[in-house]
């Protein structure tokens, strides 16, 4: 049986799904998402946290999301 990974971990942000290559990847757009829907949330975060969902945003081409979490990333680094 073969499965088709991009069906496995699907994610909708604005109107589009973003298909995601892995479980892991699914994990770090969708706390991207939260943190720039509500920002009480970004305190749970480290800078390296945010650095890797900023990277990661930019990877599946969020540059909105990607800009935000650097920005929260280089804010949690002092």
């Amino acid at each position: 049986m073969t499965t088709d990974t991009d069906s496995l971990f699907p994610l909708q942000y604005v109107n589009e799904i973003i298909h995601c290559k892995s479980a892991e990847d699914r994990k770090l757009l969708q706390e991207a998402i939260l943190v720039t829907e509500d920002s009480a949330d970004a305190k749970s975060f480290t800078a390296e946290q945010f650095r890797k969902m900023s990277d990661k945003c930019g990877e599946y081409g969020l540059p909105n999301l990607q800009q935000v979490t650097g920005e929260l990333a280089m804010r949690a680094a002092g």
